[in-house]
């Protein structure tokens, strides 16, 4: 199979995975483009998040920089990032056990619209 690739990018931290490498980002030509934020990683919680936008990439000129500076100064992240959430050791078990419900019935998320959370 020939395959053709123009680009490698990988999250900050990429480290080796089974196949695909945990941290690595891979956009698809489809009809109106997907990105996936990683091969992996981002099942077991490893810090990969995706941020969804109604913006396009010429909407983006120029307003990288800001944003990127923007997103590091209000998202913690790296070893040792401090946060203003502090759970409870009884919390943090029932994070383990409910997972996102958890989350968005304490405040922390909302639902996207799915029936799982009712």
């Amino acid at each position: 199979m020939d395959i053709h690739l123009e680009r490698i990018d990988s999250c900050r931290w990429i480290i080796w995975g089974y196949g695909f490498p945990i941290g690595g980002v891979a956009a698809f030509d489809a009809d109106d483009g997907v990105i996936s934020p990683g091969g992996v990683g981002y099942d077991i919680n490893c810090g990969c998040r995706l941020m969804t936008t109604s913006l396009r990439a010429p909407d983006m000129t120029g307003l990288m920089p800001a944003l990127v500076s923007e997103l590091f100064k209000n998202i913690p992240t790296g070893l040792g990032s401090r946060s203003s959430v502090h759970l409870s050791k009884k919390d943090q078990d029932r994070v383990a056990v409910e997972g996102a419900a958890w989350a968005v019935k304490n405040g922390y998320g909302e639902p996207a619209g799915n029936p799982w959370f009712r």
